[in-house]
């Protein structure tokens, strides 16, 4: 079926389509019924400025094959039970949530757990977190509570274990605080502490310094994205350099 008699583009068309190889048409439940069709188009290519070449044209819908294929039963009846895997790259509440779902709906379901952006940040810098000759535990800490606050109960003294490496998760704005309230309960000011910005992403962003001095560091560069600190002896390396970003390019 044609647009319209008086459509340029299907004249043309149909002007160049001669001698008919195919058309192919099914018992759908619809006025339109074809799957697909083609047809000879030897004046095309001389039209269009080449060399006079035999030519065919063809197209089919997808959809229609489909409902034609569903109509004939190609398709085989699915099975009652269905393996859904969830694959978590984020380590938050999302692919906990979908699999009590799935799994409230009959449906078997098993996690496959991603890495943190704490390990691929710590991967990009070829830094070990939990390194034997300084690093006694490893410890993860929220930088805001469901009130985007700095949380009240933190345990400071295990913030400031200078035996601990640290990784703060959205601290972003609240950084300042925790390294200020960390340092008053004992935490060296000079201890080494990175944030890294949109983790393992091609717009990755870097910022090393100390604990005394990453937020104004961090403030000024205003990087996009989530972001992430980690604070302990293990980043001496990379806290050495001034404040510094990288574009980490695409594998």
């Amino acid at each position: 079926a044609a647009p319209g008699a008086g459509h340029r583009t299907c004249l043309r068309a149909v002007r160049r389509e001669e001698k008919p190889v195919f058309f192919a048409a099914e018992a759908l439940e619809s006025a339109q019924n074809a799957v697909g069709g083609g047809g000879r188009y030897d004046g095309l290519a001389e039209a269009l400025g080449g060399p006079p070449t035999p030519g065919i044209g063809f197209g089919a819908g997808i959809e229609r094959i489909l409902l034609a294929c569903d109509a004939e039963g190609v398709f085989p009846v699915p099975a009652a039970l269905v393996d859904v895997f969830v694959v978590d790259t984020t380590g938050g509440a999302a692919a906990r949530d979908v699999t009590a779902e799935l799994r409230a709906a009959g449906i078997r379901v098993e996690i496959i757990p991603g890495i943190s952006a704490a390990q691929g940040a710590a991967a990009r810098l070829g830094v070990p977190l939990t390194q034997r000759r300084d690093v006694r535990r490893l410890q993860y800490v929220t930088g805001h509570d469901v009130h985007g606050r700095l949380p009240e109960d933190i345990d400071w003294a295990s913030l400031a274990d200078p035996a601990a490496t640290t990784v703060v998760y959205m601290a972003k704005k609240t950084i300042g605080e925790l390294a200020m309230r960390a340092i008053a309960h004992g935490l060296s000011p000079d201890m080494p502490a990175v944030a890294v910005a949109a983790a393992t992403r091609p717009e990755e962003t870097i910022v090393a310094g100390t604990v005394s001095d990453i937020a104004a560091k961090l403030g000024a560069l205003a990087p996009s994205g989530p972001v992430l600190v980690f604070i302990g002896r293990v980043f001496q390396g990379v806290a050495a350099a001034s404040a510094y970003s990288c574009a980490v390019e695409s594998a």
